[in-house]
């Protein structure tokens, strides 16, 4: 009696043109090609030899060839995570590490930066020291003016005048909404920008966050003039093409953010705000993969994306602190660098021979040679846009060093630590978080800490901070209710109040 003869298998890549086939990624055609191999093996095998001899041996090579390319693929994706890891803590010790100083003692006390001032214990870890500068900026807000016409008309003002207009705008808009928040604080300085918006100084860091909060004044000086709301922005590397979509109307923009925050809930937090996300440069053609900007409305927020990292479909995603892309900018009115023509002020200067006259209208500016040339920066004998130019040396420096040495994490202002970022007034604070480190902390400490967190906390986006009440006795208390508290409070506490209130006691 006939042996019965086994079928021939199906097999997965038979046609390679089907569309199921063209549509499928290269590893999975490979895992494919190596099961088909097999299956015709076995065939053979169970038909004892039907197949010739050297058949056999090209399907053998064939399956031994899909193994190597599907052992090189896993290696290529193991070694694709290792140097993720390498860049990762690469980029921690570049940022932690303070370029060398070759200087004898002498000169190096001379050009040495002043000191900078640690004004908290919490979240030292993770927050930069602030120097006075950043001390200083806390206070300021900046009003961007969008119609030339008034900015040109605020340049006229002294910065005693644009203060008492804010003051009045200020008192003005108090009386009309009954703020009795708007109403304790006070503007006390004011300045030009190049930009033609002005820059607002207030009492302290938390007067500032209270004139961003109630911002109906500022729409005394111009109808169309806004508050810079500041940001904080991280870089979500390898963020995939496919999964994200485009991000060019506002309705994909959202969705982006929705899922975002979906996915990262349990490490960036419940009560996180992402105002905004856009690619770091557009993807190139072809390309799986790109870098996106997320910018949160608060710095702890954008810490914890940077400490713990960014999940997206499953993946967890280096994330790293964004720094706004440095740039050379020389003016090409008056020739000189850190500004461009547009918000110009100074005289102009010619760019090739430094006379006080247009640059189209000089008449060595068909003349060829550096012989004939004058550089308005340095006096050398080169044009102003030469990069032979000493000063240009030094622009290309600071770009450098900007680039190689900057902080990992952003620094978190007094005013903003362990404040309470609820809407509706319920208990859910930013140090709350996982990602703010804050278990250690004994009750007393942090009885205190919550007190002193009801002064106003970050800026919110407009359609947030509808209907949004703040306290505004609870800073002027702030500093009274020290003393009552640190009279019931353990020696550890009172330490740390003590602390606590020398730090407000700078703003």
């Amino acid at each position: 009696m006939e042996a019965s003869r086994v079928e021939w298998p199906t097999l997965r890549m038979a046609d390679l043109n089907a569309p199921g086939n063209v549509t499928r990624n290269l590893q999975q055609r490979i895992r494919d090609h190596h099961q088909d191999s097999n299956d015709i093996l076995q065939y053979a095998q169970d038909n004892q030899g039907s197949l010739p001899d050297e058949a056999v041996k090209v399907i053998e090579r064939w399956r031994d060839l899909t193994q190597d390319l599907l052992d090189w693929m896993g290696a290529k994706q193991e070694l694709h995570d290792i140097t993720g890891d390498i860049k990762c803590d690469d980029y921690a010790l570049t940022t932690e590490t303070e370029p060398p100083r070759l200087e004898r003692y002498v000169q190096a006390c001379k050009t040495a930066p002043p000191p900078a001032y640690y004004q908290s214990s919490y979240s030292s870890g993770s927050s930069p020291p602030a120097t006075p500068s950043n001390l200083a900026q806390d206070r300021e807000i900046a009003v961007k003016m969008w119609d030339p016409y008034v900015a040109s008309q605020y340049r006229c003002l002294t910065p005693a005048d644009i203060t008492s207009q804010a003051e009045k705008a200020r008192k003005s808009t108090a009386r009309r909404d009954g703020g009795a928040t708007l109403a304790s604080i006070q503007f006390v300085a004011a300045k030009h920008l190049r930009s033609g918006d002005l820059s607002l100084t207030l009492r302290s860091a938390q007067e500032a966050d209270i004139a961003r909060t109630h911002r109906r004044w500022v729409k005394i000086f111009e109808s169309d003039s806004v508050i810079d709301l500041p940001l904080w922005g991280v870089v979500v590397h390898d963020m995939p093409l496919k999964w994200v979509g485009g991000l060019s109307t506002p309705a994909a923009r959202q969705r982006v953010i929705n899922d975002l925050l979906a996915a990262n809930i349990f490490t960036w937090g419940g009560d996180v705000d992402v105002l905004h996300v856009r690619w770091l440069s557009s993807p190139a053609p072809g390309t799986e993969s790109s870098a996106m900007v997320v910018e949160f409305t608060h710095p702890e927020a954008a810490n914890c994306a940077i400490r713990h990292g960014t999940i997206w479909e499953s993946k967890l995603l280096k994330t790293i602190l964004y720094v706004r892309p440095p740039c050379i900018r020389r003016c090409f009115s008056c020739q000189q660098f850190g500004h461009l023509s547009s918000i110009c002020l100074n005289e102009s200067t010619c760019c090739f021979c430094a006379e006080r006259h247009d640059t189209r209208d000089c008449p060595r500016r068909t003349e060829a040679g550096d012989r004939v040339h004058k550089c308005a920066n340095c006096g050398g004998p080169h044009a102003a846009a030469s990069k032979n130019c000493s000063y240009y040396a030094e622009q290309i420096k600071k770009v450098q060093d900007g680039t190689t040495y900057r902080q990992r994490y952003y620094r978190i202002p007094i005013y903003m630590q362990g404040l309470e970022n609820s809407e509706d007034g319920a208990s859910s604070s930013v140090t709350s978080r996982s990602c703010s480190d804050s278990a250690e902390h004994d009750s007393a400490s942090s009885e205190s800490e919550r007190d002193l967190g009801e002064i106003p906390s970050e800026e919110r986006p407009l359609s947030s901070l509808e209907g949004a009440s703040r306290d505004a006795r609870s800073v002027r208390r702030a500093a009274s209710s020290n003393l009552q508290m640190a009279r019931q409070a353990p020696p550890l506490a009172w330490l740390r109040l003590t602390q606590a209130s020398l730090e407000l006691s700078l703003y």
